[in-house]
């Protein structure tokens, strides 16, 4: 056997034994679980409070208007759901998202004809944010374990509010439209499982509610109040990382 052919044998031989990279797409198609936690900061939110009073002794109508924004500080944010793999580097899920923000500070006014006070409190509780949304994911090519992706969601959020207005209702739940971009790096620690570290940014419309008209007997003069809140939208970017389980082929 001459040098040529023991060249080959040994070239042979190491590709035989070398580990060769696998692409996600090869062996990674089909249902999984989702879930991870981490860090979220929403910016600051703002809510406008208005009530317009008539009644039989008012010869205009009386406009007493709250407005205000909130400090928030990082809070927790979770989210859990199922995924699919459809291969060829896009994947879909349906998840809940849950964001827990923190209101350090809630400073404001109270305007009563051409009259303003103002204030500033500490509220015993927060806000949270409860999503439903359905997302697509791409998964850039690789051929190492680590793959960097990006994705979009759209779907449901329900803000609550506790007794951040003082006025009113000391708890409430806004129902709007939210929206969602991710981006991220996936870790394929085995077959059937990926760990994930991903940057969030989520948000969600403002909304304004408007109550009925409400009698009031107590007062004398005072028949009835137009009352209206309305609410900025939520803009909040979390750190999260999370685990993916495949049960899949």
């Amino acid at each position: 056997m001459n040098t040529r052919d023991l060249s080959c044998l040994f070239g042979s031989c190491v590709l035989s034994i070398s580990p060769l990279p696998i692409l996600a797409s090869e062996f990674k198609k089909g249902p999984y679980l989702t879930g991870g936690i981490g860090v979220n900061y929403t910016g600051i939110p703002t809510v406008e409070y208005s009530q317009t009073s008539t009644g039989d002794d008012v010869t205009e109508p009386t406009l007493s208007k709250l407005t205000g924004s909130a400090v928030t500080g990082s809070s927790v944010s979770g989210e859990v759901g199922f995924g699919y793999d459809f291969g060829r580097n896009y994947r879909a899920e349906l998840t809940y998202i849950r964001n827990n923000v923190g209101i350090q500070s809630f400073t404001g006014s109270v305007t009563e004809i051409n009259e303003s006070i103002s204030f500033s409190y500490t509220p015993s509780s927060g806000l949270s944010t409860n999503s439903v949304f359905v997302s697509v994911y791409y998964d850039l090519p690789s051929r190492s374990t680590i793959t960097p992706y990006f994705g979009v969601g759209l779907g449901y959020t329900s803000v609550s509010i506790s007794q951040l207005i003082t006025i009113g209702s000391e708890s409430e739940s806004i129902n709007t439209l939210g929206y969602l971009g991710k981006i991220g790096l996936s870790y394929s620690a085995s077959k059937m499982s990926d760990l994930y570290l991903e940057g969030v940014y989520q948000g969600n419309t403002g909304s304004t509610t408007d109550y009925s008209q409400i009698k009031n007997s107590s007062n004398s003069g005072f028949s009835s109040a137009s009352k209206s809140a309305t609410y900025s939208p939520l803009n909040s970017v979390s750190v999260r990382a999370g685990i993916r389980l495949r049960f899949g082929k």
